[in-house]
């Protein structure tokens, strides 16, 4: 015979799981209207909880979808309203909100565009996503000073190669096959005439202070800045990027790392 505490134990236990099952069971029917309205909504004769229900749940997928909207107006632009709709509701469906942080929303939504059949031919549209996301996680990164060539100068120069950056919390870097910053930009400018999907391009996001910038750099430097951000010296960066690429010139390369604000110190490794 069980205890008393133990038979109390095994109801809260129970209790907890059940309701943890329903809350499951109402959040999947919120999202798709094709499960039915859990039991338990309106119990009284004649009531209107499940049209009440219904209404509610197509309120939440429409927000979801203005969430999706204003936190991807690049792909919104390029796809079309109506487009966009279709493909966000399906990605809705498949990936719910897994936190109240709204900005955290969408993050599976690159991996979704690439496995998503219909869009089967436009595999750039996984890149102009991640580069809004990237655009997200800057405009919300820790605040943070950039290094300033006074900075830099100022280290002795037998230390200067083996200087070791640390990345700004704000520095996103993506390399593509595809014309990703022209894409990013359709936000602002579209149709662009005379785009050619097979160009690749590296696009840069920073912000060096309040506001976020999306600078187009060449491969040799986007591979320069990937290099020093993965945590090896200036000196290795230079050496390894001169190896990949022979036409990489390592003063336009700390040149631009320092235009653009990608690091926010530096110390001898």
């Amino acid at each position: 015979m069980m205890k008393p505490s133990e038979n109390l134990k095994a109801d809260i236990e129970d209790n907890a799981f059940q309701y943890a099952l329903r809350n499951e069971t109402f959040a999947a029917a919120l999202l798709d209207p094709d499960i039915d309205i859990p039991a338990g909504v309106g119990k009284a004769k004649n009531n209107q909880a499940p049209k009440r229900f219904s209404v509610y749940r197509n309120n939440v997928v429409v927000s979801l979808m203005d969430a999706m909207a204003s936190s991807f107006p690049s792909l919104l632009t390029i796809m079309g309203e109506e487009n966009f709709k279709r493909v966000s509701r399906n990605f809705i469906l498949n990936h719910p909100p897994s936190s109240p942080m709204m900005q955290q929303f969408g993050r599976a939504f690159p991996e979704f565009l690439l496995g998503f059949k219909p869009l089967a031919k436009s595999p750039f549209l996984a890149d102009v996503a991640k580069a809004e996301l990237s655009w997200i996680n800057a405009y919300h990164a820790q605040d943070a000073a950039i290094i300033t060539p006074e900075e830099l100068q100022s280290v002795n120069p037998e230390k200067v190669m083996d200087l070791v950056l640390t990345p700004h919390p704000a520095f996103h870097i993506l390399t593509s096959p595809y014309p990703v910053i022209d894409l990013f930009h359709a936000r602002t400018e579209w149709p662009k005439p005379g785009l050619d999907i097979g160009q690749a391009q590296t696009l840069v996001i920073t912000r060096p202070y309040f506001e976020c910038f999306a600078n187009e750099v060449d491969e040799s430097i986007g591979c320069f800045l990937s290099l020093l951000a993965s945590g090896i010296s200036l000196g290795e960066a230079i050496s390894k990027t001169s190896e990949i690429h022979a036409d990489f010139d390592a003063t336009t390369g700390i040149a631009s790392m320092l235009q653009i604000g990608c690091f926010k110190s530096l110390e001898t490794a």
